[in-house]
């Protein structure tokens, strides 16, 4: 169980990562425009993979309670760490926020919290 904390580090990194890209203007989203979501995704896919050959084991059915977990955790920690190095307000969400924009901070970190409660709950029973 202690190995699945090791995910917590990507969100962290990214939103240090992205908090100076866009402290010297040159953030996701902020060049000319541009939108640099599926980059993001693949990289965050690429992430997944290697963290997922790390953690997991050969048991059947342990492929998506990992990817519900790693995908709560992310949106539970991301963007309100994003907010502080950018010293914006903890639920600030911009123009160019993705498609959870339209869902409270609040409402999100609901949804976050439930999936990584479901998520850890399955991985206990399958003996993570």
């Amino acid at each position: 169980m202690i190995l699945l904390l090791t995910w917590l580090i990507y969100p962290v990194l990214e939103a240090i990562t992205q908090g100076l890209l866009f402290k010297y203007k040159k953030g996701f989203g902020h060049v000319k425009g541009d939108s640099f979501y599926l980059q993001l995704f693949l990289i965050r896919g690429i992430a997944f993979i290697l963290w997922g050959i790390l953690v997991m084991d050969a048991q059947v059915g342990s492929f998506f309670p990992l990817l519900g977990y790693a995908v709560g955790c992310h949106f539970a920690i991301f963007d309100i760490l994003l907010n502080w190095f950018r010293s914006k307000p903890w639920d600030y969400e911009g123009k160019n926020s993705g498609w959870l924009k339209d869902i409270p901070m609040f409402a999100q970190l609901i949804i976050s919290g439930g999936l990584i409660y479901v998520s850890l709950e399955v991985l206990n029973a399958l003996g993570y």
